[in-house]
């Protein structure tokens, strides 16, 4: 992609050296220079994005962008930026005031587990109040729930000793470099759970790399299996740990359990 990418940039450049010297008649001569920026993809916001053969509205029109089309931006001339639109091949000047940077940073997740009937069970006690909650963790809750209220099922609680659980297998998988439910020292989530004693009637576990809280989340809404343990009525308690990845930026693990 990036190869392509930049093959793009060195052929926009060509194409804007010849362009522009020639103006069409009336317009003033200005000294417009392309810059080469870092490509980045785009969202348009207008109705309607015109994109011109120079950056200029006096240019001829060649492309119209439609609301909500993703492009990407390979250069920037004055107020105008040098797009690619990916759809058509289309390579023009575009007004940057109605191009919105958007985060397009893949989600790595992997299937969900899920397990049923194996977890010991007690006799249910008072929630134990979780403390030292990050700004993260709750602001995952927070989408989880709305999601789920919003489905009808009732939210979330955290439980204390499960939220433990899942940050230490967030930090296990950033300190072991792996992506996957089971880890080579805890075993698979369940194992993980009973090692911990936690009990469960059942028990599921989400797990994701991405830069935001929101990017996780929405890949995990936007995939089925995902989105069953999420939405899954029968799972009353979650515990949630995140740690900060060089590779992902942010690795994500959700635990699900029925008490």
């Amino acid at each position: 992609m990036r190869k392509r990418i930049t093959f793009l940039m060195l052929f926009c450049m060509a194409l804007f050296a010849l362009v522009l010297p020639v103006r069409p008649e009336g317009v003033v001569a200005q000294n417009i220079e392309f810059k080469q920026i870092s490509w980045m993809d785009c969202v348009v916001t207008a109705s309607g994005l015109n994109v011109r053969t120079g950056p200029s509205t006096d240019f001829e029109v060649i492309n119209v962008l439609k609301n909500g089309q993703q492009v990407t931006v390979i250069g920037q001339i004055g107020d105008w930026y040098a797009i690619y639109d990916p759809e058509t091949g289309c390579i023009g000047a575009a007004f940057a005031q109605y191009l919105q940077a958007v985060d397009m940073t893949p989600t790595v997740t992997e299937e969900p587990d899920v397990e049923t009937g194996e977890g010991v069970e007690k006799t249910p006690e008072e929630d134990v109040p979780v403390i030292g909650l990050s700004q993260d963790e709750i602001k995952l809750l927070n989408l989880v729930n709305e999601a789920r209220v919003n489905a009808g099922v009732p939210p979330l609680k955290f439980d204390a000793e499960l939220v433990k659980v899942a940050r230490l297998k967030a930090q296990d998988m950033v300190n072991g470099n792996y992506f996957s439910h089971t880890s080579a020292t805890y075993g698979s989530p369940f194992d993980m759970m009973k090692q911990f004693n936690i009990s469960y009637r059942s028990a599921g576990e989400n797990i994701a790399g991405n830069r935001s809280i929101e990017g996780a989340f929405n890949a995990w809404i936007g995939d089925d299996n995902h989105k069953r343990n999420l939405l899954d009525e029968g799972f009353n308690y979650t515990g949630i740990g995140i740690a900060d990845s060089e590779t992902y930026g942010k690795i994500l693990v959700q635990m699900f359990i029925k008490k």
